[in-house]
């Protein structure tokens, strides 16, 4: 849990070099590319092997806010958000664009001249999980289809 406090630069980065997303609904799923185009919010965080959601929530839950958009033409799109200045809610901050790419169940991001890939384990349809590194620590990131 030390490096709790260091989490939320992992959790960015998955929207820029993780992966993510699928469509809006199973019923357009024959429509895309792959399962991961859509929009999706990481739903849970775990550190060795306990969730630190609600921690993460109750002390920075800007990040968790973030939508990671993947398009059926290979492109994706971060939106983030901040702490409002007023320090009441989150306001959206800065949108990152780049390419996504698979090769079996490894997807990669290229966003600023910078590619890095993520495997992915989709739990269902709505649902996949991957693991990210930071500091040294593992944390495996949940994310739901909005």
């Amino acid at each position: 849990m030390k490096s709790l406090k260091f989490l939320i630069l992992p959790l960015f980065l998955i929207g820029i070099f993780g992966v993510s997303c699928s469509s809006d609904d199973d019923s357009g799923q024959g429509e895309n590319v792959d399962l991961i185009v859509g929009t999706w919010k990481i739903t849970d965080v775990w550190m060795g092997g306990q969730s630190v959601y609600a921690l993460i929530q109750m002390t920075n839950p800007c990040p968790l806010q973030t939508k990671f958009i993947f398009e059926n033409d290979f492109s994706v799109r971060v939106e983030t958000f901040v702490a409002a200045d007023s320090g009441d809610g989150c306001v959206p901050d800065e949108v990152q664009n780049g390419n996504w790419s698979k090769e079996g169940s490894t997807y990669y991001v290229s966003s600023e001249g910078q590619t890095a890939h993520s495997e992915v384990e989709f739990l269902d349809n709505n649902n996949f999980t991957l693991m990210i590194e930071f500091e040294g620590e593992s944390a495996k990131v949940k994310l739901t289809r909005q």
